[in-house]
């Protein structure tokens, strides 16, 4: 059901609580159309879209999410125990030599 209706006088679109217009028309006297089979298909159109994008969108939030718990973790860098050789420390800066 639509929030609004229009008002045939001024052509303004009113809200559902409101039961006049600012122009002074009564909703009371607003005629009560059936609505036409061409709307029903454009509705049906435009809903088919939207469902489409939902599901489009919930399929690759849902890959994402799958891909990201299946795919392990990368492993922290490790240091290696045999054969590590720790940096050497810079060389001594010569010392003034006295006589």
């Amino acid at each position: 059901m639509a929030a609004t209706w229009e008002c045939p006088s001024c052509k303004r679109r009113v809200p559902n609580s409101v039961d006049e217009c600012r122009c002074g028309w009564l909703r009371s006297r607003v005629p009560i159309a059936a609505p036409k089979p061409t709307d029903l298909v454009r509705g049906a159109t435009r809903r088919g879209w939207e469902i489409w994008v939902g599901l489009a969108v919930a399929l690759v939030l849902l890959a994402w999410g799958i891909y990201w718990m299946v795919r392990p973790p990368a492993p922290p860098p490790a240091t290696g125990i045999l054969g590590y050789v720790d940096p050497t420390p810079p060389p001594p800066k010569p010392s003034p030599h006295r006589k």
